[in-house]
């Protein structure tokens, strides 16, 4: 089982760990991390995890496998390396990065650590998908595309138009 951190618990952060705390085998949120603790606490009490007093912290736990960021857009790149150099896998919704700089940035940092990144693409209005629960479908959809980081520094773009039964 993966042992992941949620950094961000506003709507969406909170939306994602609900969606599979306690639903799914393949992984369970055991930290978080957030810049308003006093309004996640209770949050994070009801679904069984503590709070980190800062991300730095938390990519120091060394009970964390990944972290999944649902944090402002502009911070994902420099949480995406920060992250890979902790060795921890990452999983970002998009855009991972504002600029091809940084996203080449965040893909290499993960190659050279051997870490995996992934990142999320709501597929619920896929037609292949509809029907289904659309957090089960987020969740179902984060392993198909899986980004596999090669040494080479591809974009996220490029990473992302492999076929995901590669991953």
């Amino acid at each position: 089982m993966i042992r992941a951190a949620i950094v961000g618990l506003g709507r969406w952060g909170q939306n994602l760990v609900a969606s599979v705390q306690g639903r799914s085998e393949a992984i369970r949120f055991t930290a978080g991390a957030t810049r308003t603790p006093e309004k996640a606490g209770a949050f994070a009490d009801a679904h069984g995890f503590p709070l980190h007093e800062s991300y730095e912290k938390l990519l120091a736990a060394p009970a964390i496998d990944a972290v999944v960021l649902a944090t402002p857009h502009t911070l994902h790149a420099a949480q995406i390396v920060a992250a890979a150099k902790a060795r921890k896998h990452v999983f970002a919704e998009k855009p991972f990065a504002l600029s091809l700089p940084d996203a080449k940035a965040a893909v290499r940092a993960c190659a050279e650590n051997k870490v995996t990144l992934a990142i999320g693409y709501n597929w619920r209005f896929q037609p292949a998908l509809k029907g289904g629960s659309g957090n089960s479908c987020t969740w179902r959809a984060i392993s198909a595309v899986r980004a596999r980081t090669a040494s080479s520094a591809n974009t996220g773009a490029r990473a992302a138009r492999k076929d995901p039964r590669a991953a």
